[in-house]
């Protein structure tokens, strides 16, 4: 099977403003979002997913493909990741979203395993409920599931806006929850000036790699 990561960004945060392009460790925050993602072993590229207003932000912040389309209203992700299957057709999706810095590749690639272990059709880790630091966060889905709950009448503007609920809840979906072996009440994605603050001091720590228990030490 192909997998293919999606990482879902914009510019219109209403508590942090263009939070994606903010200065961290002399790099834009999506930098290290996209360098973390395209850690993951077994992935057959990473696209940035934008809206097509914001795209030429983004393009002069990073290399790293973007994928817009100017057609798809700003607040309909769900649409925009469907136009971006089109384009980018693979067998699996992995959605992340900009703002996790600190994405664990090793994180990712368990739930890519059970994902394929359990015949899965949506699998994620949710940061909620399961014990994964917020920052952690991944999810997993079939291009069919997308493709199915896209072309779905009378979807919310809530599930268009976050893409997966509508997935979690179509009948007859396989759903997958990932559990941490620990519960870790940390915050390490970034939502407030003071989220990057934290973030930074866990940086400043030079972290030995991306994996999840490197940046557990880093922020102890």
């Amino acid at each position: 099977m192909t997998t293919v990561a999606f990482i879902q960004a914009r510019l219109g945060s209403v508590r942090f403003p263009e939070k994606c392009l903010a200065d961290l460790m002399g790099r834009p925050l999506i930098a290290h979002v996209i360098e973390r993602v395209c850690a993951v072993r077994g992935l057959a590229g990473v696209v940035l997913v934008v809206p097509a207003t914001d795209a030429e932000y983004f393009a002069n912040a990073t290399d790293c493909p973007i994928y817009c389309d100017p057609l798809v209203d700003e607040a309909d992700v769900l649409g925009r990741f469907r136009s971006a299957a089109i384009r980018y057709p693979a067998d699996q999706y992995l959605r992340v979203t900009g703002d996790c810095p600190l994405f664990a590749p090793d994180v990712a690639e368990l739930v890519m395993r059970r994902h394929v272990e359990e015949a899965a059709d949506y699998t994620w880790n949710d940061t909620l409920t399961t014990g994964w630091p917020d920052g952690t966060d991944v999810e997993m889905f079939s291009a069919a599931l997308l493709d199915r709950v896209s072309r779905r009448d009378l979807l919310s503007s809530d599930e268009r806006e976050h893409v997966t609920p509508a997935m979690r809840r179509q009948l007859g979906a396989r759903v997958v929850t990932v559990a941490a072996p620990l519960r870790w009440e940390r915050k390490w994605s970034v939502d407030t000036p003071e989220d990057l603050d934290v973030v930074r001091g866990i940086l400043a720590h030079r972290p030995e790699g991306f994996t999840f228990a490197a940046t557990v030490k880093a922020s102890r």
